[in-house]
């Protein structure tokens, strides 16, 4: 159920993975954070925002987490109706997109500043 996350750790590095749901009827997607010392990383999966709200988010207690990396998907970003789960409910330092094919609407860098798009299949990205 959302809200809920198991933990675990394995040679010094924390995982929690999460329930946020695809959407679609017996599709499991895990959301997880990454933690390597005081860096954490959050990947959305594939989660479906119309069923994961922005309350949802915030019930696993993301932005308390402190998360200084998300990798989020195209639409989350480019659907004007979501842009609170990743300003609200997520909050994290830095965006990373995912799934961008072409090119993304300039206006995003206005709305995220902090936000990476990789445009190259061989471009690399270093968190500052």
């Amino acid at each position: 159920s959302q809200g809920e996350s198991e933990f675990f750790t394995l040679a010094g590095i924390d995982l929690e993975a999460m329930h946020l749901s695809h959407g679609m009827s017996g599709i499991l997607n895990l959301g997880f954070i990454i933690r390597f010392g005081d860096v954490k990383i959050f990947h959305i999966g594939d989660m479906d925002p119309a069923e994961v709200t922005v309350s949802d988010l915030k019930a696993f207690g993301l932005p308390e987490k402190q998360i200084d990396i998300a990798f989020i998907h195209d639409y989350l970003l480019t659907e004007d109706e979501f842009h609170a789960h990743i300003l609200d409910g997520i909050q994290a330092r830095h965006l990373v997109a995912m799934h961008f094919g072409g090119q993304p609407p300039i206006e995003l860098k206005d709305i995220f500043p902090n936000l990476t798009i990789l445009k190259d299949p061989y471009q690399s990205w270093v968190m500052p």
